[in-house]
């Protein structure tokens, strides 16, 4: 765990932390600063913090920590910084499958408290686990392998520790075979395919036109042969600004709360808007139907690989574009 995210709390901040994330007791930059008459304050807090109701608890811990200011200006947001955010919280997601693991629990716990302290995760991390690769050279299927060792290994204390689980990712998560198929006329072969992602080889010295004609035909028969539809919408200029307007970030922080003190049906629909879309913002009339329209399922493609490669993808194109 970082220090630094402890060495600038306060005595009853410390003490607060420790309540509500048991697992910090054991921090040695926390051990430093409290003592036997603090830890036993501490025991009295959680004995009345645990007798609450699953509500009341998760309440309490919104009440405490979260604070829509924090977010401040979403619209300074580029792509590589949401695909950051949205990484962080689905790592967060990942881990509270994986919470009756001890040695999760202490992540788990480190990584939600750090989150609500600053719910805006910088993206130079995710920079330095690829500072090896100019992002406007990586290919799509790069821009995945990074994507999905940042979210496995981004707890890693050694940038050099963490590269090479990037470099490892980057190697042994798309095959050779892979590889050669995406840089080689378009091949409809079933080889390689998963549930949604179809792998084609494609030939550049054919014309445009002909490229064009045969990718949709190759798309149509993909689907047709695999049974789905298409889902998700292309990236648009907006959809930024859909992720802004439906308060995404907000919705999933308060999920991730709920669902680490109780579970993800603790507070209703009403709860939620409550604390994402006050009353008092004249924008957030009609909220419920808001809420349940777009910010849930807004949320829940927000949080899919496929959506956070897709950023990457886009924010790879405008690099080469500059």
């Amino acid at each position: 765990m970082k220090k630094d995210v402890f060495q600038e709390l306060s005595k009853p901040e410390l003490i607060d932390a420790v309540t509500y994330f048991p697992s910090f007791s054991d921090h040695e930059e926390i051990k430093s600063k409290l003592d036997t008459k603090d830890f036993a304050l501490i025991n009295d807090k959680q004995l009345i913090f645990n007798a609450l109701t699953g509500k009341e608890r998760v309440i309490e811990l919104i009440s405490k920590y979260f604070d829509l200011n924090k977010y401040g200006d979403l619209t300074r947001l580029t792509r590589l910084d949401w695909a950051t955010q949205l990484i962080e919280r689905k790592k967060i997601i990942d881990l509270l499958e994986k919470k009756n693991n001890s040695y999760f629990t202490n992540r788990l716990q480190y990584s939600i408290f750090k989150l609500l302290l600053s719910p805006i995760t910088s993206s130079n991390r995710f920079f330095l686990y690829s500072k090896a690769y100019n992002i406007s050279d990586l290919s799509i299927g790069e821009l995945h392998s990074i994507s999905k060792a940042y979210q496995e290994y981004g707890f890693f204390e050694s940038i050099d520790d963490a590269y090479k689980q990037v470099h490892h990712e980057l190697n042994e998560d798309i095959s050779q075979e892979v590889h050669d198929l995406i840089s080689e006329p378009i091949d409809l072969g079933g080889a390689l395919d998963t549930p949604n992602i179809v792998v084609a080889s494609i030939d550049l010295s054919v014309n445009d036109k002909q490229l064009v004609k045969e990718f949709e035909n190759f798309i149509k028969i993909k689907r047709e042969n695999i049974g789905i539809k298409p889902v998700f919408p292309p990236i648009k200029g907006n959809d930024t600004g859909a992720l802004i307007k439906h308060s995404v970030l907000q919705y999933l922080d308060i999920k991730i709360i709920t669902t680490y003190i109780s579970s993800d049906k603790t507070l209703t629909d009403s709860d939620f808007i409550n604390f994402i879309f006050p009353t008092d913002n004249p924008d957030n009339y009609g909220a419920l139907d808001k809420f349940r329209s777009s910010t849930k399922p807004h949320s829940e493609n927000a949080t899919t690989q496929e959506f956070i490669n897709r950023l990457l993808s886009e924010e790879n194109k405008i690099q080469n574009k500059l």
